[in-house]
């Protein structure tokens, strides 16, 4: 991992769910994404900075390949990625690399939240590029004029994919799509 080359994500349900993920920038207010931050939380972070930052939330550390489950009110809020010891732990002084974001009230300053549609964050960001399935599971894709640091993460609604592939010659590692559900 490059020096605070971290990223943000921001899991979101597009009509086509989508995730922002960002890397550095400058702090806000309780629910504002940004390239270093999502609310109070910040990259590099140590879990017990996020407990007292996020004094509300509970943090769920039995999570798998170092994640960690914040939830606020019951509602999980985000999905913190962490640096794990060399016996594969998550302890509270792991610190924080990236950040996937559930809850919708989280936004970044021009307004592109979780749960957002297609169209309407091409609004904002510009067209939709070449989206890739990974492993059959992850969706991912670029907008034209999308923040810097930020990627995208999609989940199609009623168990459809936000991608439309080709699935004639199907890769398992990897396809791609040109056209949306959305």
């Amino acid at each position: 991992m490059k020096a605070r080359s971290a990223k943000f994500l921001s899991a979101a349900g597009f009509i086509a769910l989508f995730t922002v993920i960002t890397t550095l920038g400058q702090g806000g207010s309780e629910f504002l994404i940004t390239s270093e931050s999502v609310g109070s939380v910040r990259l590099g972070m140590t879990i017990n900075e996020a407990k007292r930052a996020l004094d509300d939330a509970e943090f769920n550390m039995q999570g798998e390949n170092g994640e960690v489950k914040v939830f606020r009110k019951g509602k999980l809020t985000m999905i913190a990625s962490v640096e794990m010891t060399d016996a594969n732990e998550i302890t509270s002084n792991s610190k924080i690399y990236a950040v996937k974001v559930i809850d919708a009230r989280y936004r970044t300053a021009s307004g592109v939240y979780p749960g957002m549609a297609i169209a309407a964050a091409e609004k904002l960001m510009g067209k939709l590029g070449r989206m890739t399935l990974s492993y059959g599971e992850t969706e991912t894709a670029d907008f034209a004029n999308q923040p810097a640091g930020f990627s995208f993460e999609f989940k199609g609604t009623n168990s459809q994919k936000a991608g439309i592939y080709d699935v004639k010659y199907p890769d398992p590692r990897e396809q791609f799509a040109t056209r949306f559900n959305a």
